[in-house]
């Protein structure tokens, strides 16, 4: 019914994406934790989105 290996890539995208994302002291999110959440949501949504 899913794409296993996709199921599985998106899922550990998300989390990878989750861990780097880096906060600093007064609680913003830099750059790099924005680009990787936003990726790791596309990458979400075009696997949706494909099927």
């Amino acid at each position: 019914m899913f794409n296993k290996e996709g199921v599985f890539l998106v899922i550990v995208n998300i989390v990878l994406s989750i861990f780097s994302l880096n906060i600093k002291e007064n609680k913003e999110l830099n750059e790099i934790g924005l680009n990787e959440a936003i990726r790791a949501s596309y990458a979400y949504y075009l696997s949706c989105a494909t099927k």
